[in-house]
């Protein structure tokens, strides 16, 4: 019998791609969804040059928008405020009654919706582990708008029977990713921006839309794995591959959204090695390029860091349907041992009969007491992890904001990194605690990657192994001129810099 797997939660922002947006991801509210900010009211402009405040969202007023997402799982939970709109959530083919248990009010400071203004939350936990489809119908109007705000989804991570390690970050600055044709500083097409919200406060992108656009990252010893990339108004169709398996998916934005999740995928055979590829192209838009009215437009991907989540050293804990407090403990029922030590008979006498049942009743006594005491003291321990339900949500683009990093896990960071009771399946607000930042993680390259050789050699030459994109690759001048205005673009929301950083946090999201 397989170890079960460690659920480990991950916050997807309305601004993931891996939420599939219908009929567009961003377009006039009336007609379409439309990107948003709660603290910033731009609203239908395309392409605003204007730095979003509080909560990204989506928004939209149309009799027909849809809300996809296909994963792999075991939970699902979705933020929203419907005011009057219709709407139908449909899990794995089959439609949700809204008048179940797992729709209820998303409370503003604890669970999966902490912080991000959404007044409803559909909660689906305990799915089987695996594959799962999950769509949002929604019919709205001028008068019953519809804004979604994202949610959380619990992978499964392949831990054999352990608690997850989710310390090992690779950056995009890691000398192990495979960059096609290398970066530009060695005559590439992969270049540097930086980022207040990105990790190491770097990321990498590439605006050669096409087939050969790639970068790839090669591991082992990962049961999963959360891959964290750039969104800004160049990002648009891309995909990405896992071994062999391609998603495409859309970034469009008219925001700049910073970091947020592209991709996030558990059920990995740690043993095994694995190849994680991001492309600047998707098959499902060969014309990506080709903008409103026919004109140029910049298709971008950008990667900022890639979480590998690994087996830890603690004993995984499931919580336990015959356990009353979710935790199996594995020890012996003092009830159970005690009508067992009461059916045994002494042949002794009466005075050596009841010294001995004496004796055995005392026994059996400090054992109970024994018993309960560790029960008690494990509840204590586990109780004692710190919980915190901030989220990773949309905050102001700001370079000059101190800036600490966010995880939503599953688990805690040190003691006891476990989901502790039945409970933490039915409320999304058993999260793990908030961890600052940790120092760079520069992974080990495996054989087979670009930077396992000489990176000087090697980052300046093509990869043969990759088909040709769509149309020919810019020539060199011009690719340096794209990437230099593309950076420009991205540099126009950022304030200059100044000696002292600000200590203001984010708006808070106004009504």
């Amino acid at each position: 019998m397989s170890a079960a797997l460690a659920p480990y939660n991950v916050s997807l922002a309305a601004t993931s791609p891996l939420f599939s947006y219908t009929p567009s991801r961003d377009g006039d509210v009336t007609s379409t969804w439309n990107a948003s900010y709660t603290g910033t009211d731009v609203w239908p402009s395309l392409d605003n040059t204007t730095r979003p405040a509080g909560v990204g969202y989506r928004r939209t007023q149309y009799g027909s928008a849809k809300i996809s997402l296909s994963f792999e799982g075991s939970g699902l939970y979705l933020c929203f405020t419907a005011s009057g709109a219709t709407f139908v959530v449909t899990m794995d083919g089959s439609v949700v009654s809204q008048d179940s248990s797992q729709f209820g009010a998303a409370q503003g400071d604890v669970g999966a919706c902490a912080g991000l203004g959404a007044a409803t939350m559909f909660a689906s936990p305990g799915l089987d582990a695996g594959p799962h489809s999950m769509l949002l119908t929604v019919s709205a109007a001028s008068d019953n708008e519809f804004r979604f705000f994202g949610g959380m989804l619990t992978l499964g991570v392949n831990t054999k029977g352990h608690d997850v390690k989710d310390s090992d970050v690779i950056d995009d600055q890691d000398l192990g990713w495979n960059l096609s044709g290398g970066r530009v500083a060695t005559g590439g097409s992969w270049d540097t921006n930086a980022g207040a919200t990105l990790f190491d406060n770097t990321g990498t992108f590439q605006c050669n839309y096409g087939k050969g656009s790639t970068a790839s990252y090669k591991f082992s010893g990962a049961g999963g794995l959360v891959l964290y990339g750039n969104v800004w108004k160049d990002a648009h169709s891309f995909s990405v591959s896992l071994d062999d398996t391609t998603v495409n998916m859309d970034a469009t934005s008219s925001w700049e959204d910073g970091r947020t999740v592209l991709f996030a995928q558990g059920g990995l055979d740690p043993a095994a090695v694995h190849t994680l590829t991001v492309f600047d192209y998707s098959s499902a838009d060969d014309g990506c390029t080709n903008g409103q009215g026919g004109t140029f437009r910049f298709c971008c991907v950008g990667i900022d860091s890639l979480l590998l989540l690994e087996p830890g050293t603690n004993t995984l804990i499931i919580p336990s349907p015959s356990s009353p407090s979710g935790v199996n403990t594995g020890t012996p029922d003092p009830q159970t041992d005690t009508q067992h030590s009461s059916s045994s008979k002494s042949v002794a006498g009466p005075v050596a009969g009841g010294v001995i049942g004496g004796l055995a009743l005392a026994a059996i006594l400090i054992l109970a007491l024994l018993l309960y005491r560790r029960k008690k003291g494990r509840e204590a321990e586990i109780a004692s992890v710190p919980v915190d339900s901030a989220q990773f949500i949309a905050h102001p683009w700001d370079a000059d904001a101190d800036y600490v990093m966010r995880y939503t896990t599953g688990q805690g960071s040190s003691t006891a990194a476990v989901l502790s009771s039945s409970d933490a399946y039915a409320s999304p607000g058993a999260r793990p605690v908030v961890r600052e930042k940790q120092p760079l993680v520069r992974g080990a390259p495996i054989a087979g990657n670009l930077a396992a050789t000489s990176s000087a050699d090697t980052r300046s030459r093509t990869d043969s192994t990759t088909t040709s994109g769509v149309g020919q690759p810019m020539a060199p001048v011009d690719l340096e001129r794209v990437l230099a205005f593309v950076a420009e673009r991205m540099d126009q929301q950022r304030p200059a810099a100044e000696t002292q950083q600000s200590e203001e946090r984010p708006p808070q999201y106004r009504g």
